[in-house]
């Protein structure tokens, strides 16, 4: 019986073993898991190759609308407001005009941008469309949100 109990012994002190093996294994990876940053959040501007008539004017999207927008959403945003080609949009410049930016759907899908001229009461038609095509990665600059 001695014997016998000696081999359970053993037996026993073998699975202890393994199993501290095991438990530093899955420590080890606890930690690797917990010094890894979390993925950076996204965001993007989008920017269209709109012709010489609306060149510069782009969308910058939080982080959250651009992955709605990646995901597949429908989704509207209204611009920053754009007047040809320069730098600031004033809405008191007579030549100033909102932007609204329609995803039908992420890359690959439609994208309708249209400008709407709001200090010109005499305009006969103040819609215009700028881009009505698909959203493709060569438009899209991602960029970490901080």
């Amino acid at each position: 019986m001695a014997e016998s109990t000696q081999s359970l012994l053993k037996r026993l002190i073998d699975l202890v073993e393994a199993q501290s093996l095991d438990i530093q294994a899955l420590r080890n990876e606890v930690r690797a898991l917990k010094s890894t940053p979390p993925p950076a959040i996204m965001r993007a501007i989008i920017e269209p190759d709109m012709g010489l008539e609306y060149m510069g004017l782009y969308l910058d999207l939080d982080a959250k609308t651009w992955a709605a927008i990646k995901d597949g959403a429908h989704v509207t945003v209204k611009g920053h407001g754009y007047i040809d080609g320069q730098g600031v949009a004033d809405p008191n410049d007579p030549n100033f005009r909102w932007d609204y930016w329609e995803f039908f759907g992420g890359i690959g899908q439609r994208l309708r941008v249209r400008v709407r001229f709001i200090n010109d009461p005499e305009m006969k038609d103040p819609e215009d469309d700028a881009f009505d095509s698909n959203l493709r990665w060569a438009d899209v600059q991602e960029y970490s949100a901080k």
